[in-house]
């Protein structure tokens, strides 16, 4: 794996594929169309709400499932936490700042052993780019 600087990578559905492979450990499929799809416990996701052309069949869902939004829906980040959590790893949060901006950092049992952190300017792509980060660091 190859390292990132994870600090300017933006929110948006790019980081959300990253986190969906690298931390949330779903299983990335051939793309239909050009769009991901992954293969998680509740089946099939496509990178966007349209029903794709897969072959002889399409692939319709109702409603269409969905990548999680989670650099940008807190709802969905929190389930990045949870993931990272049942490691036995705790998060501290921070913000927001004066200048908007959050920290989120992923830390051993005791409070002052970060392993990993990082900042945005919503709480939601604090967490992703954090939990990047650790997955790098930790694979």
């Amino acid at each position: 794996m190859t390292t990132t600087d994870y600090r300017t990578l933006p929110a948006g559905r790019e980081l959300d594929v990253l986190v969906a492979e690298r931390v949330m450990g779903l299983k990335r499929l051939p793309d239909v169309k050009g769009l991901p799809v992954f293969e998680s416990a509740s089946g099939p996701h496509l990178y966007s709400d349209v029903l794709a052309q897969c072959g002889s069949f399409t692939l319709q869902y109702d409603p269409p499932p969905t990548l999680p939004r989670y650099s940008t829906n807190i709802a969905a980040a929190w389930s990045v936490v949870d993931v990272i959590a049942s490691h036995g790893l705790r998060w501290w949060f921070s913000g927001p700042r004066d200048d908007g901006r959050w920290l989120a950092a992923i830390r051993e049992h005791a409070a002052t052993d970060t392993v990993a952190s990082a900042e945005g300017d919503a709480l939601a792509l604090a967490i992703c780019r954090a939990s990047l980060k650790f997955s790098e660091l930790h694979p």
